[in-house]
């Protein structure tokens, strides 16, 4: 009776490990979802910071650049 119990208590912990590693995936795999969502949202605005970088300055340009932003 005495193994039975250690093995139960052993079987128990196994698998509150598994289910805390399983969280713990789950997490990791959101975590890398939404950095590869930011990393691309990013990219854009970098796009959209070098073409403003190159001008030209006049008030039509400015007016096309509000415009695109919105």
């Amino acid at each position: 009776e005495r193994i039975q119990n250690q093995w139960d208590e052993v079987q128990e912990h196994l698998q509150n490990r598994r289910q805390q590693l399983n969280e713990m995936l789950k997490d990791s795999t959101q975590w890398l979802e939404a950095k590869e969502e930011a990393e691309q949202v990013l990219g854009q605005v970098r796009g959209k910071l070098e073409s403003w970088k190159e001008g030209p300055y006049t008030t039509d340009a400015i007016q096309k650049k509000i415009k695109e932003t919105k």
